[in-house]
């Protein structure tokens, strides 16, 4: 029943994840290489002949060498009803990955860009410990945190000044990739309260510069 043919399109591995159709055949094989990992080893697992790894790997070169496959990646790797393979990804970072199809009798490549969407995101909050474990608290990036202190660095000492009960709030965008991946990227305004103090941030980019920070009068925070 549906039920039963659902359980069975999905089962681990000894390496990795395997995804059947409701004949049974394998469909879909998604895996993370680990340190000790060769590529032409996962291949053969499959039973891929010498001949289409090489031209696997002679069709992805221009694009990427699949000898520098690194632990961590992922693969992925799908296959006709004839257990031929008929689709391998290889995800070089979480931003692209290099893909080979089989096009009639031969191998193409192309490399994959991740989908993603973007979105403004607040982070705020107050000082207990320190700076980092607030940012644990709150689930903001510690790269964030990095941004944060030299944004404010010529007004506050990071290291000898923050006390309990100071507080910040800043607006980031976020990145989030259709792999569930999130990156933040430059904050665009942040408030920081140092001993009672308000300091205040607004990132401004003129095009052609790398841009900077100003406070709320219009002037450089850098001195």
């Amino acid at each position: 029943d549906d039920k039963m043919r659902a359980e069975r399109s999905s089962a681990d591995h000894p390496l990795g994840k395997v995804l059947f159709d409701e004949k049974g055949f394998l469909r879909e094989y998604i895996y993370k290489l680990k340190d000790e990992d060769r590529l032409y080893d996962i291949f053969q697992t499959f039973q891929l002949s010498s001949q289409d790894i090489e031209r696997i790997t002679r069709a992805a070169k221009p694009l990427f060498d699949l000898r520098r496959v690194r632990p961590g990646h992922q693969i992925t790797m799908r296959f006709t009803d004839k257990k031929e393979l008929e689709y391998f990804q290889y995800d070089i970072s979480y931003e692209s990955g290099v893909v080979v199809e089989k096009v009639g009798e031969k191998f193409e490549s192309k490399i994959l860009t991740v989908p993603f969407t973007e979105e403004n995101q607040v982070f705020s909050g107050v000082i207990e410990n320190n700076l980092y474990s607030t940012a644990d608290d709150i689930g903001m990036d510690y790269a964030l945190v990095g941004q944060l202190a030299e944004i404010f660095a010529y007004d506050i000492s990071f290291n000898k000044e923050l006390r309990k009960g100071d507080s910040f709030k800043i607006l980031v965008k976020a990145r989030t990739y259709k792999n569930g991946i999130r990156k933040f990227g430059k904050i665009l305004a942040a408030q920081f309260t140092n001993r009672s103090q308000l300091y205040e941030a607004y990132h401004f980019d003129n095009g052609n510069q790398a841009g900077g920070y100003y406070n709320q009068k219009g002037q450089s925070l850098r001195k």
